[in-house]
């Protein structure tokens, strides 16, 4: 059984598929909503699908029955996140006792650089780190940085309007686009995540920054897009304010609630470091896992412009 949390997410996107079509065994793919939980159930009709509050030690307990894997993606920007790792990590190693050798690997998919305190997104994830490392459970910690994918909703808005004909496009920006920026293509994300599951004793008690670009300013896929689109596209760099209100809706999706302070300032803080200093990584360690070369900006801003054109 391989129990993977979060599962309605980008990150478990990326690899649940590979674990299906390999017929690794039992998927047990956790969320949060009613939502995700009736999505989940029609793309991946083979697997357990199951809805579970992770603040609560005896859902945890019940998510975790039987695993052999736990892939435990927390939510970000949840203001208990600390709590619902410490949970998670509590529950697999209740499970390893009580299951002998049942159990095997407990891997975290944390963030990269957690040593940056002035984020609080990622120094929350320290402890969490700090926590299964101490727990004495064969751990693996998964350190993505920013995705390469993230941009793909925007990208593909652009190469719309370039094919209606416009040759003068606009980007509204969340930050500076001439800051220093490694990301991460989600399918090197997925690539890499399988290899942990399925390699396993290999990875055990490693701590693995990812990311699939060297330092390269963040505007970089919109100069390349452009190229690519035979247009110009102008960055215009939004106001905090403007641009806070739209992070946390894509993050939170549609939500009459209004989002917790704790929330709010954990994105506030982020949008001001990334636009000051960026975030920046080394491609060295995941192309270790994966066995071949990083995705290049310039490879995944090709391969997304045919397929949005495609669609």
């Amino acid at each position: 059984m391989i129990v993977i949390t979060g599962a309605s997410g980008r990150q478990a996107s990326s690899f649940i598929p590979h674990l299906l079509s390999n017929s690794l065994g039992p998927l047990r793919l956790v969320v949060q909503s009613a939502s995700s939980e009736e999505r989940l159930h029609s793309a991946y009709p083979s697997a357990q699908v199951i809805r579970a509050d992770l603040a609560q030690p005896i859902e945890c307990a019940r998510v975790v029955r039987d695993a052999v894997t736990i892939y435990h993606v927390n939510p970000s920007f949840h203001p208990a996140e600390a709590e619902l790792g410490k949970n998670m990590v509590d529950a697999a190693l209740a499970e390893s006792q009580r299951s002998g050798n049942g159990f095997k690997h407990f891997i975290f998919s944390s963030v990269i650089q957690t040593q940056l305190r002035k984020l609080m997104n990622h120094d929350v994830k320290r402890y969490v780190e700090e926590y299964l490392m101490e727990s004495g459970l064969n751990y693996t910690i998964l350190k993505p940085t920013t995705f390469l994918d993230n941009f793909t909703p925007a990208l593909k808005g652009l190469v719309k309007e370039a094919a209606g004909g416009k040759r003068e496009l606009e980007y509204k920006a969340a930050w500076n686009p001439d800051v220093l920026f490694s990301e991460l293509a989600r399918r090197d994300l997925g690539d890499a995540s399988f290899n942990v599951i399925t390699e396993r004793e290999k990875h055990y008690f490693a701590s693995y920054d990812l990311a699939s670009t060297m330092p390269q300013p963040w505007g970089k896929k919109i100069d390349l897009l452009a190229a690519e689109l035979g247009c110009n596209i102008k960055v215009n760099v939004q106001p905090l304010q403007q641009v806070v209100p739209g992070f946390i809706k894509a993050l939170l999706g549609p939500s009459s609630e209004e989002p917790h302070f704790v929330t709010i300032d954990t994105a506030e803080r982020m949008i001001l470091y990334y636009n000051r200093h960026g975030i920046i990584g080394n491609p060295s360690i995941l192309e270790m896992i994966l066995g071949r070369q990083a995705t290049t900006t310039g490879d995944w801003v090709k391969e997304q412009v045919a397929m949005a054109k495609q669609s």
